[in-house]
């Protein structure tokens, strides 16, 4: 089978909770008989119940019963197809600044604004005196 997809093409781990794994696949992003054939070679792994592709986002999402030995034969067969694990990055959650100009200038604009907020809460405050 490894014939029909390229030589060594990169998959990570999306998601991978018991019964369902999402990986993100580049080689199949812009490819729709790619991602078809791939869902489909998937499919006819013993224990996957159900498989669906999207080559928009170049991403495979399997459908799994059977445990440990459905989920092996999963990664065995995408190796087989010519795919490698490739690690994914670690989440690193919130953006922050990258260097202290972002949050010399980040610190001044919230001041700036709380500045403008309060100036018009004191404006409004005095016309209503008036």
């Amino acid at each position: 089978m490894s014939a029909e997809f390229a030589k060594y093409n990169f998959i990570e781990v999306a998601h991978d909770v018991a019964g369902r794994i999402r990986f993100a696949i580049p080689a199949i992003k812009g490819s729709p008989a790619k991602a078809q054939a791939l869902g489909s070679y998937v499919a006819a792994i013993r224990g996957v119940t159900a498989t669906r592709t999207s080559s928009v986002t170049g991403s495979l999402i399997v459908e799994y019963a059977g445990a440990a030995q459905a989920r092996e034969g999963i990664f065995a067969a995408l190796h087989q197809a010519g795919y490698r694990l490739r690690p994914r990055a670690p989440s690193r959650g919130p953006a922050k600044p990258s260097s202290s100009w972002d949050s010399t200038v980040t610190g001044t604009f919230a001041r700036t604004v709380a500045r403008m907020v309060a100036e018009e809460a004191l404006r409004t405050a005095v016309l209503a005196i008036i």
